[in-house]
């Protein structure tokens, strides 16, 4: 029997190709090339490092997929509800500075180079891309939780290779987590057609992280407890990123890249 591949999946293989390249090349390439820089500073590699990844995404999106990625936003399209969401994210992430203000510069770093190559990657490209490819399912809110969902997936699974450098319980609860934030990053590029706002929310969340852990790579506390934690910080994001994509008819990226009726 002779196989076929079914063509409406073709765009959806060649994102997968493109993902497990840029993937492997980061964990496989530049990973170890850096790792053996035991003489620079430990953001002064991670800077480095996240720049060189930033720009292999951008050479492999030019030459690959040619994804357009969105950046203006309408701010008469901009509901109030959207702002009190920044606002809260804002309060959550100013509070924790109190706790140990001398990590300040730290975490804006660390926020700053996760924010920008990981938000045009995953968002910008990945979702962007599988909104485009995923045509062939007609409606408007099944394709926006698939590509969402699948989006969302692929950005946890890319935090797995961290238990190279961290341990165990720590990866498995980033993973779990990160899973989460994805779906609200992911609702938001969705919701406001801007990777501006995926940017902004995804440097709070890392700066309070940096702020209250530092670069720890252990669990404080029981296996359990982090676990409940983990799945507790998931569901409250998941029907967060739902609430902000449940009106279909106010999904601005879909004024922008044809998301079905």
């Amino acid at each position: 029997m002779k196989f076929r591949f079914d063509n409406k999946f073709k765009p959806m293989f060649v994102l997968l190709l493109f993902w497990l390249v840029e993937e492997l090349t980061e964990d496989f390439v530049y990973g170890p090339f850096f790792d053996r820089l035991k003489d620079i500073s430990f953001l002064k590699i991670n800077i480095e490092y996240k720049i060189v990844v930033f720009i292999t995404v951008l050479i492999l999106n030019q030459i690959w997929l040619k994804q357009r990625v969105y950046w203006q936003y309408s701010i008469k399209k901009f509901y109030n509800k959207n702002i009190i969401l920044l606002l809260v994210l804002v309060y959550f992430m100013v509070t924790p500075l109190f706790s140990h203000p001398e990590r300040f510069k730290e975490a804006v770093i660390i926020g700053i180079i996760a924010a920008i190559p990981e938000e045009y990657l995953y968002r910008g490209i990945i979702l962007g891309n599988l909104l485009r490819s995923t045509s062939f399912i007609k409606s408007r809110g099944k394709r926006v939780i698939i590509t969402l969902v699948i989006s969302s997936f692929v950005f946890s699974l890319a935090h797995v290779s961290n238990i190279l450098t961290q341990s165990a319980s720590v990866t498995l609860f980033q993973v779990i987590q990160v899973l989460g934030y994805g779906a609200i990053l992911g609702a938001m590029y969705i919701r406001t057609g801007s990777l501006f706002f995926s940017i902004a929310i995804h440097f709070m969340i890392d700066f309070s992280v940096t702020i209250v852990n530092g670069n720890a790579s252990t669990a404080n506390g029981p296996f359990m407890m982090g676990l409940v934690d983990a799945l507790i910080v998931l569901v409250l994001c998941i029907i967060i990123a739902m609430g902000i994509v449940q009106d279909k008819k106010k999904l601005i990226i879909c004024d922008k890249i044809d998301c079905g009726e």
